[in-house]
């Protein structure tokens, strides 16, 4: 049996705030990401670096009081820290 991820009722609004998302694998940040929509977009199916997770690979999440302090974070950290796996265009 797999085990449950259990979501305390007055957890659950806050997993649909806006965040910034970071896949760290072995203390090494490889994409940064936002969301407007908390952790819809972070685990969605169809998103890119979420399809190439490792079992030891680590998604941190920080939520964000507004979507534009969430995209003002994830820019300057794309900027400051190059992660491999984004696109440096932003």
């Amino acid at each position: 049996m797999r085990r449950a991820l259990i979501i305390p009722g007055h957890e659950y609004a806050s997993l649909c705030e806006p965040c910034v998302y970071r896949v760290v694998r072995d203390g090494e940040i490889l994409y940064v990401g936002a969301s407007a929509h908390g952790l819809q977009r972070v685990f969605g199916s169809k998103h890119h670096a979420i399809k190439h997770l490792q079992p030891t690979d680590e998604v941190h999440v920080q939520f964000c009081s507004s979507k534009r302090e969430a995209f003002e974070i994830e820019k300057a950290e794309i900027r400051a820290k190059l992660p491999k796996w984004n696109k440096y265009s932003k």
